[in-house]
């Protein structure tokens, strides 16, 4: 808390799901003793993923919906990752076209996909293997949102 009080913060809680009584008293804390903002965002449409947080996101002017980019938008984005990442392939451009049609546009995937790019098994002469690239990210998305 003496770390929060020193210098300006601000606390981002993501992919809130079912969260606990200890979690909110938590955030109640950081909120009221630590004079810091906390944001939570649930992945999901429904702030009963906020659970027990709820109370502290009442207001609809709190809510907000976070789209998925527009095609443009993300392909300049995963452009944009791919750089800062320095993903070099001869199949660049058309795996990151892939990436922005399975990604849905969706901001983590995107990073996601080109993170996994650069790890070796998914790489073969110089040509991203997107396939099984696809497929193995799939398989931990589900593995890491079953319920």
């Amino acid at each position: 808390m003496d770390s929060l009080r020193e210098r300006e913060y601000r606390v981002v809680l993501d992919h809130l799901q079912e969260t606990s009584a200890g979690l909110a008293a938590d955030v109640r804390e950081i909120i009221f003793r630590g004079n810091t903002p906390v944001t939570g965002v649930a992945r999901s449409a429904h702030m009963e993923d906020v659970g027990y947080l709820t109370s502290y996101f009442l207001l609809r002017s709190d809510q907000m919906v976070i789209r998925p980019f527009t095609p443009d938008l993300a392909h300049a984005f995963a452009e944009q990752i791919a750089t800062r990442l320095r993903l070099c392939a001869e199949n660049k451009a058309e795996f990151l076209e892939q990436v922005v049609d399975h990604s849905k546009g969706l901001p983590g995937n995107i990073v996601t996909l080109i993170k996994m790019a650069l790890l070796p098994r998914y790489q073969a002469r110089g040509r991203i293997k997107f396939s099984p690239l696809y497929i193995d990210f799939r398989l931990a998305w589900h593995a890491t949102n079953a319920l």
